[in-house]
């Protein structure tokens, strides 16, 4: 491909390679930041945000099982207040993140009703309890709301679980964004060096060799030998002045050649002219 560029050409490709290698590393880094960007505002505003409060969640459900126990323990009901504000504080909380788009809806909305029925139990058995109701039916409601609890508890503790997890994947994802950003950006380098590298051998090559020959050719001829040609392949501008080297040397051979033949043409009219 190189034999039909310009001369010119192929000295411009050099630059122009090391050009189009800077342009794709710079696409590449572009892309990459893009892409971790988009990671870390996810991290920032999903996963960090999810696992929080998911955190929380667990922290005010065991606060309000605790709060509830401690009322009926002094058998005050104006105890009980906390544990309805930290209720609502649940609630609130489980609204807030009804919108964030990495935690899983499903179980978020099936949370509220759960909730709602457990603490609904909770805060009757308790106040039973604390007006010293006793028998069967309150040890069966209170099984049943200890069930409740628990099972609230193991799924936002899973949550919570899961929420961890998926961040950790989320710091690997953007960590291997930014691998695939380096290597491309060495592997392009290296390449876009290893291409400068083989034309510049060849058009050096090349013109070293070019130059070599109409140098040994011009001194031969000037030494007397006008039987030698250049060779050349290439189409470029070194090629056609090669080319037009031979058609010089070709036309100082026909010139040599008519004037000897004109030397024996007039040796022989003189020797005639003698006799």
């Amino acid at each position: 491909m190189l034999k039909n560029l310009r001369f010119a050409y192929k000295i411009v490709s050099m630059p122009a390679v090391a050009a189009l290698g800077f342009i794709i590393i710079l696409v590449t880094s572009m892309y990459a930041g893009y892409q971790s960007r988009a990671v870390f505002a996810e991290i920032q505003d999903g996963y960090v945000p999810g696992l929080e409060a998911f955190r929380k969640l667990g922290y005010e459900l065991e606060r309000i099982q605790r709060g509830m126990q401690d009322a009926v323990a002094a058998a005050d009901d104006d105890l009980l207040e906390e544990p309805d504000t930290r209720r609502d504080t649940f609630l609130e909380t489980l609204t807030g993140i009804e919108s964030n788009p990495t935690l899983d809806l499903e179980t978020i909305e099936e949370l509220r009703p759960r909730f709602e029925a457990y603490y609904g139990l909770a805060r009757s058995n308790s106040e039973r309890m604390i007006r010293g109701e006793v028998g069967d039916d309150i040890l069966t409601s209170i099984d049943r709301m200890q069930g409740e609890y628990n099972g609230i508890r193991e799924t936002l503790e899973l949550s919570t679980s899961t929420a961890r997890t998926n961040m950790i994947d989320a710091f690997n994802k953007a960590e291997g964004i930014q691998k695939f950003s380096g290597r491309s950006t060495i592997f392009v380098i290296l390449l876009a060096m290893g291409i400068v590298g083989a034309i510049s051998w060849i058009v050096s090559r090349y013109l070293t060799e070019t130059l070599t020959g109409t140098m040994m050719v011009a001194n031969q001829m000037a030494d007397g030998d006008l039987t030698l040609q250049l060779q050349s392949s290439q189409n470029d501008e070194l090629g056609q002045t090669t080319s037009a080297l031979n058609l010089l040397f070709g036309r100082i051979r026909s010139s040599f050649a008519t004037i000897g033949e004109n030397s024996l043409t007039l040796a022989s009219s003189s020797e005639e002219l003698s006799a």
